[in-house]
């Protein structure tokens, strides 16, 4: 990992997958880049946009779930919808970070789109496992909660949206609304925005950086409100120690629990979730158990700009853990 200057003081370290081997060996440049051969005047742009998989959903009752490893070539039916979308729902200021047409972001029960509109509101829809309560703006699946599309194949975000018309791929329409029959399409990529990892600063006004495939430090965040604890949150058990279970505009959620099941002293299963989440400061806290295992993050100042509404950290295109508790690629803190 390349870090131009060290910073002082305790810190929590996000390191992504683009710095691991999967990484490496999907993006031959990038592997260059972090060998230390690529001359330091390259630019992000420079870097490939790598697509690692899509996932292709068809909105309506007993529509194919696909994944397609090979850009579109050859498709994988992995489940089906049981439930179709029929309507957006408002979100809060949080999804400001994502743009329009993308993924916003995944988490063990959910992934989140934000659906582009004219509405001073964002709007969004989701893409449901089995279990989630019934809502209008859902596509509800029959897939289980932290499998596949909702884990190891989970989108980052940032991941593009479209509608599949006909075998043509065209972007999310401004004002869309979910019809029956509709096609849609996510694409998952490693782009060369991806941070190789961040650095939280645990203590009151405390830096977030972001470290580009470069090398080069960006603060994009400060510390409100430091980690003082740990608390319970779905998804975090059995994921392992240091995994990112999910990735949302509002609320990074991190495991702290171990991936064997553990039995109490009268040979019950024990207490099996264990994690913290970041959150960012100027939203409404939400699924919190403790404030204790909440980091608050907020907003810098932009020069001439005047302070965005959620820092960059929660529309960064993270991906989640592969999901194999000893994969070193996956994504960890």
């Amino acid at each position: 990992m390349m870090v131009t200057r060290s910073i002082q003081t305790s810190r929590a370290v996000m390191r992504t997958a683009a710095g691991g081997t999967a990484a490496l060996l999907a993006a031959p440049a990038l592997a260059a880049l972090l060998a230390g051969s690529v001359p330091r005047r390259a630019a992000a742009q420079d870097l490939p946009i790598v697509e690692t998989h899509r996932i292709r959903l068809a909105n309506q009752p007993g529509g194919a779930v696909e994944v397609s490893l090979d850009t579109g070539r050859s498709w994988q039916k992995i489940g089906q919808i049981t439930r179709p979308a029929s309507v957006t729902a408002a979100g809060g200021k949080a999804l400001e970070a994502i743009m329009p047409a993308t993924v916003a972001g995944s988490d063990p029960d959910a992934v989140t789109i934000r659906v582009p509109t004219t509405l001073a509101t964002p709007r969004w829809m989701r893409i449901a496992a089995v279990g989630q309560a019934p809502n209008n703006a859902v596509i509800q699946t029959d897939i289980s909660a932290g499998d596949s599309i909702f884990r190891a194949l989970a989108p980052p975000p940032g991941s593009r949206a479209l509608l599949d018309k006909e075998g043509r791929e065209e972007p999310l329409p401004t004002n869309y609304l979910p019809r029956t029959g509709d096609r849609l399409v996510v694409i998952c990529e490693r782009s060369p925005d991806m941070p190789t990892s961040v650095f939280l600063e645990n203590k009151p006004g405390g830096q977030v950086m972001m470290v580009t495939p470069l090398g080069e430090e960006k603060q994009i965040g400060r510390v409100r409100q430091p980690l003082r604890g740990i608390g319970r949150y779905a998804g975090s058990e059995h994921a392992g120690s240091g995994a990112v279970v999910g990735y949302e505009p509002t609320a990074v959620t991190i495991s702290t629990a171990g991936i064997m099941r553990r039995l109490d002293a009268n040979d019950k299963p024990a207490e099996d979730r264990g994690g913290f989440v970041i959150q960012p400061a100027e939203s409404d806290l939400k699924g919190a158990t403790h404030p204790d295992s909440q980091l608050l993050v907020e907003a810098i100042p932009a020069p001439g700009r005047g302070k965005a509404a959620v820092s960059p950290l929660f529309g960064l295109p993270i991906p989640l853990s592969t999901g194999v508790g000893l994969d070193a690629a996956q994504t960890k803190v």
